[in-house]
């Protein structure tokens, strides 16, 4: 079985964040399938705003459990992360680098970078990297916990919960 990984730097540069009050910073995350980068390398760790594309990939999960396809924009485009039902238990995970080709196979660019994985194992994931963002965000700034993107992660992360029951 394939294993889909998410992978965010909880380092100096996150806690320093999150401790001066951002509830969404800027820091390194990857997403790979086994060995096969989507998103970023084994050397190489793209900054995101994590809480956005944590907050992005709980909002999937619903659709995903119902068969339809979810995109997320990655730094406000122009690339995006698409989730397509492969059958009824996958899932294709691809890096889009550009508009053109989210709806249009065709129209990606040969470098979109694509997994299929099991649908389970991106909704565990999903799930799980988001329980341990807000963990680490209560950890380094506790006053955070009524923040607005905080209370959409939690929020994302009872539906998500609640559409995992359906799989």
């Amino acid at each position: 079985m394939t294993k889909f990984e998410i992978e965010i730097n909880y380092g100096d540069e996150f806690c320093t964040a999150v401790t001066d009050g951002t509830a969404d910073p800027y820091t390194g995350i990857r997403i790979h399938v086994d060995d096969s980068y989507l998103y970023g390398a084994s050397d190489r760790v793209p900054k995101n705003w994590v809480t956005y594309i944590v907050n992005s990939l709980l909002e999937s999960v619903p659709e995903i459990v119902n068969g339809k396809k979810a995109v997320i924009t990655n730094h406000n485009g122009p690339s995006y992360f698409v989730l397509e039902p492969e059958d009824n238990t996958k899932t294709r995970i691809t890096n889009v680098l550009q508009y053109e080709g989210i709806d249009d196979p065709d129209q990606r660019l040969p470098e979109a970078k694509s997994a299929v994985v099991e649908t389970r194992s991106v909704i565990e994931e999903s799930i799980r990297t988001g329980e341990e963002l807000v963990d680490q965000i209560m950890k380094y700034n506790p006053d955070l916990t009524d923040h607005t993107d905080i209370q959409l992660l939690r929020s994302n992360l009872d539906d998500a919960r609640t559409a995992a029951e359906g799989i």
